[in-house]
């Protein structure tokens, strides 16, 4: 069957179309999933998203790769100005009628971006679905598994290793703007927290370790909170404090990954990446 794979950078709700169908069939929960979309690829401060496109015949969407745009690299290893992008929502109908899109659309992808960047390096979060197509078929680098902890109430994780990726205000501000999201700054470390809730109990999702006063987020009555765990994901191996959960009991192994181009960059962007922390800040963002 011969489908039509577009390349393209949505500005507006019309390039989104049938992209909340597909995602809620992906990834099984549709839950404010238009407003999440438009949020994450049409008000991002750093410009549009890469998306490639697979539709069939009749027009349906059956598959989509997406790279969103992030800030630069803290340290300019590879120049400062040398564009960084994250990939997510990563999504393939069950039911589609050619096998292996995900990999045809990726390479579409980098084609397209190469012919206008130049430069670029692609960081990710895979799950056991997607992590072995990025590094078997994509050329992409398995940095191993993220640290998931889980902190008492009274805790949150300190870490003096410098951030992977600068974070401009504008960021900041769009990034814990996330719809449907209650995310606070704590009154005392001003770490923001995102309040979610597993089996009807509350936990905190601390995004960074981070001190971010500086945003402008709603004022809360800590006093009225009830307490809770505090989960945090870091690429910091030794970060002290808290409990380790261990992979089988994860719902996704937070496998991280990389690649740049030109691939000479390669050994220069790992160094990097292996001596500065990434965290739920960088890719929480489905």
């Amino acid at each position: 069957m011969n489908l039509d794979i577009k390349v393209v950078r949505p500005k507006s709700s019309e390039d989104l179309l049938g992209l909340a169908a597909l995602l809620g069939v992906a990834f099984g929960d549709a839950t404010d999933l238009q407003a999440q979309i438009e949020w994450q690829y049409l008000r991002n401060p750093l410009g549009p998203t890469w998306v490639a496109n697979a539709y069939l015949p009749n027009g349906a969407l059956t598959a989509h790769v997406a790279f969103q745009p992030v800030p630069f690299l803290s340290n300019p290893v590879l120049g400062d100005r040398h564009p960084v992008f994250f990939s997510f929502n990563t999504a393939v109908h069950p039911n589609a009628p050619v096998p292996g899109l995900f990999p045809v659309l990726t390479r579409h992808l980098f084609q397209a971006m190469l012919k206008e960047l130049g430069e670029f390096t692609i960081l990710g979060v895979a799950n056991e679905n997607s992590g072995d197509g990025f590094v078997r078929f994509l050329g992409f680098k398995d940095l191993g598994p993220m640290q998931l902890k889980v902190f008492p109430p009274w805790e949150l994780p300190a870490s003096t290793q410098p951030r992977s990726l600068l974070a401009t205000p504008e960021y900041l501000q769009w990034r814990l703007s996330r719809p449907g999201s209650e995310i606070r700054l704590h009154p005392k470390s001003g770490q923001p927290l995102r309040r979610i809730y597993h089996l009807g109990l509350p936990i905190d999702v601390v995004l960074t370790a981070n001190n971010i006063e500086e945003t402008s987020l709603p004022a809360t009555d800590w006093s009225t909170r009830l307490p809770s765990l505090r989960l945090y994901a870091t690429s910091e191996s030794a970060l002290a404090g808290g409990i380790t959960v261990p992979e089988r009991l994860r719902p996704s192994p937070l496998r991280r990954i990389a690649r740049t181009f030109p691939s000479c960059n390669m050994d220069r962007l790992l160094s990097h990446l292996q001596s500065t922390r990434f965290e739920f800040l960088d890719f929480d963002v489905v």
